[in-house]
């Protein structure tokens, strides 16, 4: 059974109806067209347009008021507009003259494999069978005691300074003789225990003890994030230089986690195309997953602009457009041999697509002429994080900078994942390029509302240079008002150039 969000109305005049939600998603509530759960006719009085945001990670949820006239209430509480609350079991939700209840179920797994097990009939099979999946009933295990769970506390190592879970089973240890907290692989790297390494920041001298990641020899730290941290790194069997994006322990922890985004990221390995940045290589070390990938000395686009403190020039904007617009015509229609993460069987997928196209992920190289180059990067990784489990990490709630990127349908269904959503992103990004600004401007949650009621800006509100037939052009690419006017990448980027011959 799957985790489940489930919301009861009690009151007003959908009392007695139930929704129930089993995949990530965002509900908009209110009485527009475009909301998900709309509240219409009698269950409409004293509802907004646009009035509440349920974000749904089962068996998770949580609730942001969207700036609504009346309120939103959470057990009575009028909430904050610039706020979001987590939500729990029992929790009450007043909207208008509704009333809803939240009940979180989580997954429903088995006690022995631990896998995720089908919703069964009321009063269906054994108190027992309820508990063990079919596959272990077959192989005779529906009585073996499963192992207590073991007790997993996240230690600094002192050496690499990597969090590493650790438990009495892991071979991590307190040393005492450094007062410290040492991993298994830094004991048996390391013959001297008091001196104390700490993740490289500045550049490091060949031969010197830095953090150590299986067959890499780590340079210097060239980025942070909220998942980990990056590393220029360079193979030492090929001598060849890569971005080693280390990622936080937490998120592999659970051995299952790790090995279904390692299967999904291996599947990745074959998409090889000149403007999408390759992935080199998958593995995990000291409880921690890293990606060995494509170094592009300019950093991303978005720091590459603020590096310089400028737009870029038009035509510099549309080589750059042209060539992300390249790499995603070869991955929407690429045909790829895949494992399958819940049976291991081999099939072919027709086309990958990005879902989360903007400057911070597009990166930039110099060509042998000196020009920019545009290279896509963490293609096929967002997926690879949802069927990982791994949450947070590419989600459409988050505020941080991707709302801008994303086209009305995609934020209200998540699972919108047709081609033309990255086109519309690409567009967008263009846009950015040439403004320094996102098509439509957030600044906090409460902003959401703008992503319904107003159309994207006209790119001459913010650059009156751009030549019209350009202009026009991008203004037609980012109209999300009905249906997308490009359905593919190959049409942005022949109107592109048929605009630009026109100048």
């Amino acid at each position: 059974m799957p985790a489940k969000v489930l919301l009861t109305a009690l009151k007003g005049p959908l009392e007695g109806t139930k929704y129930r939600f089993d995949e990530p998603m965002l509900c908009m509530v209110g009485r527009s067209e475009s909301c998900m759960l709309r509240l219409i006719d009698e269950a409409g009085d004293g509802v907004s347009r646009h009035h509440c945001l349920l974000d749904i990670k089962p068996p998770k949820a949580s609730i942001c008021d969207l700036g609504s006239r009346n309120g939103t209430f959470l057990n009575r509480e009028k909430l904050p507009q610039s706020q979001t609350r987590e939500l729990a079991t029992g929790n009450i939700i007043r909207i208008g003259y509704n009333a809803f209840e939240i009940t979180l179920i989580p997954a429903r797994k088995c006690r022995i494999c631990g896998g995720e097990m089908p919703d069964l009939p009321p009063g269906s099979g054994s108190r027992t069978s309820r508990l063990v999946c079919d596959n272990c009933i077959r192989g005779g295990k529906e009585n073996y005691a499963a192992p207590a769970a073991k007790t997993v506390l996240f230690q600094t190592c002192s050496v690499c300074g990597q969090r590493i879970a650790s438990s009495k089973e892991s071979g991590q240890v307190w040393h005492e003789d450094c007062n410290s907290f040492i991993c298994a692989d830094c004991l048996n790297n390391h013959d001297d225990m008091n001196k104390t390494f700490r993740m490289p920041e500045m550049e490091i001298r060949r031969g010197q003890n830095v953090l150590q990641i299986k067959n890499y020899r780590v340079i210097k730290l060239i980025g942070r994030g909220g998942l980990g941290a990056v590393y220029l790194a360079e193979n030492i069997n090929t001598l060849e230089r890569v971005a080693l994006k280390i990622l936080l322990p937490e998120i592999a922890v659970q051995d299952q986690c790790r090995d279904d985004f390692m299967r999904e990221a291996e599947n990745l390995r074959g998409l090889k195309h000149p403007n999408i940045v390759e992935l080199k290589d998958c593995d995990y070390t000291g409880g921690a997953l890293f990606l060995a990938l494509d170094y592009c000395p300019e950093g991303s686009l978005r720091e590459y602009m603020i590096r310089t403190g400028m737009t870029l020039k038009l035509n510099t904007a549309l080589d750059l457009t042209c060539q992300i617009l390249d790499g995603l015509e070869y991955a929407h229609n690429v045909q790829m041999e895949q494992m399958s993460l819940l049976d291991a069987q081999m099939y072919m997928v027709n086309g990958l697509v990005h879902r989360d196209i903007k400057p911070a992920n597009i990166f930039l190289t110099r060509q042998a002429d000196g020009s920019l180059a545009a290279k896509i990067s963490d293609f096929g990784l967002a997926k690879a994080f949802d069927m990982a489990g791994i949450s947070g990490c590419t989600r459409t709630g988050d505020f941080s900078g991707t709302l801008g990127f994303i086209p009305k349908q995609q934020y209200l269904n998540y699972k919108y994942v047709k081609p033309e959503v990255d086109v519309w992103a690409t567009a967008a990004t263009l846009y950015y390029m040439l403004t320094g600004k996102t098509p439509r401007n957030f600044s906090n949650p409460t902003d959401i509302n703008r992503i319904f009621e107003n159309p994207p800006s006209p790119l001459w509100d913010y650059n009156p240079y751009v030549p019209k037939v350009i202009a026009s052009v991008i203004d037609a690419a980012l109209d999300d008002r009905q249906t997308f006017r490009f359905k593919s990448a190959d049409q942005l980027k022949f109107a592109l150039q048929e605009a630009r011959n026109k100048i």
